[in-house]
């Protein structure tokens, strides 16, 4: 058990050791990049005015188009100014032209020979309008008096009711009874 934790500090050591020397090796050309990147000579700035573009002029338009600026900024500048001016938005001109429009017309169908109408009678006005009529006096029942008749009570004509029994009479059942 020892003996393989110590093989393993001895990797790790010796990976430690190869990677210092990748290091300090290369350090150098890390200083000697940075020293010709600050003293190499800045590019030359373009310090050119625009030149004016050509006018265009719209159809039926008294506007003229204005020429849109270009930006003279240089690339990498020195000033200690943070922020650069907002440049201003380019609108191109109209030109006037209007696209033209396509109709689709759905297809017709060819007329067809019919027959003239006949010379049918128009229906009538046939309302027939309300009479009044006067009304009636109806007179009102009057309330009489109607004493009750005597009607027979009912008679048992049927044969009589069984009486009840101490006798068993078992359910019905699918099994013959012997």
């Amino acid at each position: 058990m020892l003996d393989s934790a110590a093989m393993l500090d001895r990797r790790r050591q010796l990976l430690r050791i190869v990677l210092m020397v990748i290091i300090v090796f290369t350090l150098p050309f890390y200083c000697l990049g940075f020293y010709l990147w600050g003293t190499a000579p800045q590019g030359a700035v373009n310090r050119e005015t625009p030149t004016e573009r050509a006018t265009i002029t719209p159809l039926g338009g008294q506007t003229s188009a204005t020429p849109s600026a270009t930006s003279t900024l240089p690339l990498f500048v020195t000033s200690t100014q943070a922020l650069f001016p907002t440049p201003g938005q380019f609108i191109p001109p109209a030109t006037g032209f209007i696209p033209p429009t396509v109709q689709i017309v759905p297809p017709t169908l060819a007329p067809t020979l019919t027959f003239a109408p006949t010379s049918t009678p128009q229906p009538t006005n046939t309302q027939v309008l309300p009479t009044l009529v006067p009304p009636t006096n109806t007179p009102q029942p009057t309330a009489t008096n109607v004493p009750p008749t005597a009607t027979p009570q009912p008679t048992n004509t049927e044969a009589p009711l069984p009486t009840a029994t101490d006798n068993f009479i078992p359910p019905p059942s699918d099994t013959p009874s012997v």
